[in-house]
This record gives structure tokens, C-alpha cells and sequence, in this order.
């Protein structure tokens, strides 16, 4: 769980602020060691995918683009099996959609709560 707490606060520190191209490729350095070299996911109600971080962050990473994260916070964890391998990680996001420019967007300051299903290989990485 350790390790789940710090990339989580990781995405906390790294993640504030417009979600954009290059944030993506500032962080991503930065969360590869958390992954292992091939993960699923899932986003949404959308079909899962596989591959690595870079596809990750490209297939779903983009769906954030224009979203400025005033905060990020955790608001807590659950493990969802007997494993301990398998988790729920609820965050809260503070955000607000940008222009072009990258200017605030007035009135659209939202409070968005959002879960992660977290599941980590038997080397500790998550997959």
C-alpha cells in the first residue's frame, strides 16, 4: 500500500494545475517506475485496453485535456480483495475547464469525485 500512497500523492503534486500534452509528458517519467510494462485499463463505461504507461496516458489521459486541476486529493483507499493486491482509490478533483489560451473558463469551477481500481502483479507493480 506504500507504494499506492506515494504515486498517489505524486499525482496530487504533479496533476495540479491545466491538464494538457505537456504535463502528460512532464509526469509520465516520473509514475513509470509505479507500472509494470504492460497494464490494463479501463475509463469510465469504455472497454478496457492494454498496453503500456504511454498508452494509457494517450487513450485516457487525453479525456483531461482543457481541465485545470486547482487540487487533487485522496479521499481514501479500500481493499477490495482477500489478495491484497486489488484496491479502490477515491480522490476528489477541484477543477475548472480552460480556453485555447489556456485561460479559465468562467464559471465552470466543478468538484468532481472519481474512483480508481488499482491492482498491483506479484512484483509489486501495478497491471
Amino acid at each position: 500500500m506504500t507504494s499506492l500512497k506515494e504515486m498517489m500523492d505524486l499525482q496530487s503534486q504533479l496533476m495540479t494545475g491545466t491538464f494538457n500534452e505537456e504535463m502528460t509528458a512532464e509526469v509520465m517519467p516520473k509514475f513509470a517506475g509505479f507500472f509494470a510494462g504492460e497494464i490494463t485499463w479501463k475509463f469510465g463505461q469504455g472497454d478496457e485496453a492494454k498496453g503500456d504507461l504511454g498508452a494509457m496516458m494517450g487513450g485516457f489521459g487525453s479525456q483531461w485535456y482543457g481541465m485545470k486541476n486547482q487540487s487533487i486529493t485522496g479521499t481514501g483507499a479500500a481493499v477490495i480483495d482477500g489478495t491484497g493486491k486489488s484496491f479502490m482509490w477515491m480522490h476528489q478533483f477541484n477543477a475548472n475547464l480552460t480556453d485555447a489560451t489556456g485561460a479559465d473558463v468562467p464559471d465552470t469551477a466543478a468538484v468532481m469525485h472519481g474512483w480508481s481500481n488499482i491492482k498491483f502483479d506479484d512484483e509489486g507493480k501495478i497491471n
